[in-house]
């Protein structure tokens, strides 16, 4: 596994647009600076657990909704990455 892997932002930034949320929420309730959560939703740094915790507090996602979508970017990277090396010759 790479560090690509434990990049989310695409996901966390639509989450939190789709809650009609600022990442000054999100950083308000994990108590860091808003550059922080910026970061994160660039995929410049990886999600710590607790920051992921306060994005399904703050934007009231549902564990099965948060599981699906870690699932499916779990699968597009073996897809991408595994799979695809068995289809070369």
């Amino acid at each position: 596994m790479t560090r690509d892997d434990l990049l989310f932002g695409d996901y966390l930034s639509a989450a939190r647009r789709r809650a009609r949320k600022t990442q000054q929420d999100v950083a308000d309730q994990i108590e860091k600076h808003v550059q922080f959560i910026s970061n994160i939703e660039r995929n410049i740094s990886p999600a710590p657990a607790y920051v992921l915790a306060a994005y399904i507090k703050v934007c009231k996602i549902s564990e099965k909704e948060f599981l699906k979508a870690m699932l499916k970017k779990r699968e597009d990277w073996v897809k991408e990455n595994v799979f695809s090396l068995t289809k070369k010759k």
